[in-house]
This record gives C-alpha cells, structure tokens and sequence, in this order.
C-alpha cells in the first residue's frame, strides 16, 4: 500500500504506525470482544467524573470499537452525561465528518452555559 503513497500520504501512514505501536493491546482485545467498559477500568475511571461529559461512540458496523451498547451502562445514566452513538460513522470519525463532530461538541457546550 505505501508503495504507491506520495510523500503527504506517507507521513500519515508512519504517524498512525506510530500510534498503534504505543497502544495497549489488551484494550484493543477488550474492545474486539465487546468488552471494554465491563473488563477495563473504564468504569472506574468514568465514575469519577462529576463535571459534564460527552461521550461519542462510533459504530461498530463499520469499524467503531467499541461494541457494548453504552446507553445501557448505569454509569453513564448521571445527569452529567450525553451520549451519542453515529449510525454508519466509522471510529475515524473526527476526520471524516469534522463539521458534524464539532457541530454536535459545541451544541453540548453551548447547553452547559446557562
């Protein structure tokens, strides 16, 4: 694939090469089997947390990864937390759709400021 990459399209390819070695399999296993929020510390971490969030979950159809469905998570039913799954988005999704994802951030952050 890189052999037939110009140079601008190469330096993308070593960045995300780069990333991925710094990534910690086990949560990539974890996320594969559906698996992330229930066996990580996720939910530990995320219990923590009193101002509000917003949580953006890509689909898992189409190479989201994670695969639990979230909205079913006690955790996540605080007053704090807003939760958006993207039907048909992939986990690129900050790339692929920026208008959609800043649009969706700054509608949550605008609804904070009373």
């Amino acid at each position: 694939m890189v052999e037939n990459l110009g140079p601008e399209e190469l330096e993308v390819y070593r960045y995300m090469a780069k990333t991925l070695r710094q990534m910690d399999l086990h949560l990539i296993e974890l996320a594969m089997d559906g698996n992330l929020w229930k066996r990580s510390d996720a939910l530990g971490h995320i219990s923590k947390i009193r101002c509000p969030a917003f949580l953006m979950q890509a689909d898992p159809d189409v190479g989201g990864l994670i695969n639990e469905d979230l909205s079913a998570l006690s955790e996540l039913q605080r007053e704090n937390w807003t939760w958006k799954k993207y039907k048909e988005i992939s986990h690129n999704m900050h790339s692929l759709f920026p208008e959609l994802i800043a649009n969706d951030a700054l509608r949550f952050f605008s609804s904070l400021v009373k």
